[in-house]
């Protein structure tokens, strides 16, 4: 299942990964329950009667979380999401072209290697969209914990103008995912399809010069990308990661 690509990488086989992403969105069961505990208990212990409060993380107020008001407040079928380090854009020779930039997202820490023979590794982080009453109003990053593989935690709650975006691109499903830089504080939308890679951009985009909705191969998106990071010096102050 895990191939080799470096003494210090090891990389999930990518005949794995096309084959697990070209279908319907892959599930992880103890995601799904994190999830539901999140909307269910998480969000309004959090947010009590803050209004303020609940409309930064995207909802109209504090009433959406009072049963007796009637909403429904739940989640909805997730993008598996697959990080890209500095050090890997740094690093990254744009070899292997017939590979269409899929070794980027095949690190081992970006999947749950499940330890049955049989079974197809999973995406180790979910961004999962909340619905109020069936409407898009916030979303939950959740990550494997990589020391219990069976615990889900709580990245980030909120980025409603994010997932609003990524929403209205193209909703969770069949062979799509997201890609998310975090040291240029980026996210993509990614399709693979047959070995062949694309990314859109989901917001205006100078750093690569591109625009929203713009579609390219994983590979140039990369190539530029890899510029830019070549730009930030690790461990420098003047020049953190952004």
């Amino acid at each position: 299942m895990l191939s080799c690509a470096s003494q210090t990488e090891a990389l999930v086989d990518i005949n794995l990964i096309t084959e697990v992403l070209k279908g319907d969105t892959p599930r992880v069961a103890a995601a799904d329950q994190m999830a539901e505990h999140v909307t269910g208990r998480v969000l309004p212990e959090l947010i009590g009667n803050d209004d303020q409060f609940a409309k930064r993380l995207g909802f109209t107020d504090s009433n959406d979380f009072v049963p007796a008001m009637g909403h429904s407040v739940t989640s909805a079928t997730p993008y598996p999401v697959f990080v890209v380090d500095l050090d890997q854009l740094q690093n990254w020779n744009g070899l292997l072209p017939s590979q269409a930039g899929i070794p980027l997202i095949a690190k081992e820490t970006n999947w749950l290697i499940d330890p049955t023979p049989v079974a197809h590794p999973g995406p180790a982080q979910y961004l999962y969209p909340i619905l109020v009453d069936k409407q898009l109003a916030s979303s939950v990053l959740l990550a494997l914990d990589r020391t219990n593989s069976s615990q889900w935690n709580t990245s980030q709650i909120g980025s409603a103008k994010l997932i609003a975006q990524i929403y209205k691109l193209k909703k969770p499903g069949k062979s799509t995912f997201l890609v998310r830089v975090p040291a240029l504080n980026r996210y993509y939308l990614g399709v693979i399809r047959e070995h062949t890679f694309t990314i859109t951009v989901i917001f205006d985009d100078p750093g690569i010069k591109m625009h929203a909705k713009q579609e390219a191969p994983a590979l140039d998106v990369f190539k530029n990308l890899a510029a830019e990071a070549d730009n930030i010096k690790t461990g420098d102050p003047n020049n953190p990661p952004r």
